[in-house]
């Protein structure tokens, strides 16, 4: 039990490095900004189970139009939402983009302390299953 809990809080603590130097990465390629149009809205269902019970829910995920230096781009974001209103076409967003890929992109606003929080909660869970682990010994 030991070893298995040290390295369940390994994991966690492995998981929120990766997932904030990710961020911390897209934050520092995305400098660029455009007003975006959502030109479409995809709904794609998944298999999900909860408090509340299982079975099929569905995502949506704006499809964008932007242009760069002339020249348009249309992409799928994975920003999803689970409710259908939560995207509308023909509603703008206000984006940054890489300048070197213009597809590569993420909202304007959403900030690294979104990302410091996540990294937080997932150091604190490893450090959890690491004290469980060393007390069961």
């Amino acid at each position: 039990m030991m070893l298995t809990g040290i390295i369940i809080g390994i994991t966690f603590w492995i998981m929120g490095i990766l997932i904030f130097i990710s961020d911390y990465s897209k934050v520092r390629r995305c400098t660029d900004k455009a007003t975006a149009i959502i030109v479409d809205v995809i709904k794609e269902k998944h298999w999900r189970s909860g408090k509340h019970g299982s079975g099929y829910g569905t995502n949506y995920y704006p499809v964008i139009e932007f242009a760069v230096r002339d020249k348009k781009y249309r992409v799928k974001t994975r920003i999803k939402a689970y409710h259908s209103d939560t995207y509308i076409e023909g509603a703008e967003l206000d984006i940054q983009y890489n300048p070197q890929n213009p597809s590569d992109l993420k909202l304007q606003g959403n900030s690294l302390w979104e990302s410091v929080i996540g990294m937080g909660f997932m150091f604190l869970l490893g450090a959890v299953f690491a004290y469980i682990g060393i007390r069961a010994s």
